[in-house]
């Protein structure tokens, strides 16, 4: 049994609570929360779970998921989506997939051709 611990405990005050709370709430990362409040995730997830929030999954925001999914089905690439997000190929994929949409084949996509947006 160990005495002592050399990991430091960080004690949140009630309104360092509330407020991480609310930043959950309003969408803010966990890491950025962890590292904002200097607790650990696994800290955060218990508080939240204690303070009867929903939880959240990890991955891409709903909005940067949305996001993703109007620019794929505006003809952008996986890459380029990516790219203007500033998220990984695989986290594209995911957002565009998690939002109901359909992965084009690899390769070039045939023109249309004659159709106008007039």
């Amino acid at each position: 049994m160990v005495e002592k611990s050399r990991q430091p405990q960080t004690r949140l005050n009630a309104s360092n609570r509330a407020a991480l709370l609310a930043a959950y709430a309003d969408g803010a990362p966990v890491t950025e929360l962890a590292s904002r409040f200097g607790v650990h995730r696994g800290t955060i997830s218990v508080m939240v779970r204690r303070a009867g929030l929903p939880g959240r999954s990890p991955g891409l925001p709903e909005q940067t998921r949305r996001e993703a999914a109007q620019l794929y089905a505006e003809g952008l690439t996986l890459p380029q989506v990516a790219a203007r997000l500033g998220i990984s190929n695989d986290g594209a994929r995911a957002g565009i997939i998690a939002c109901g949409g359909t992965i084009r084949p690899r390769g070039r996509q045939p023109q249309l051709v004659g159709l106008s947006s007039s």
